[in-house]
């Protein structure tokens, strides 16, 4: 599906999630490279709100923006 949405729109950027195939090793490699000769930007998507570690991570700074009195933020975790 991949290389026909790259022959179809060449410009396309590409986000995949999870599974990125159910394919053969071999397919999906020929397809990985496909996408690399054609400079295709592909982003995989995981989903890490789920991830025990995350959510504490969060709750920590949530915790912190509350005692700051702040209601969001913005930069990097």
């Amino acid at each position: 599906m991949e290389i026909l949405l790259s022959k179809t729109f060449p410009e396309i950027a590409m986000f995949v999630e999870k599974p990125i195939s159910t394919s053969a090793v071999p397919d999906v490699l020929a397809c990985g490279q496909f996408l690399k000769e054609r400079k295709h930007i592909v982003s995989v998507g995981y989903m890490l709100r789920y991830l025990k570690c995350v959510q504490m991570m969060f709750d920590a700074q949530y915790m912190e923006l509350k005692r700051a009195g702040k209601k969001s933020w913005v930069g990097r975790i």
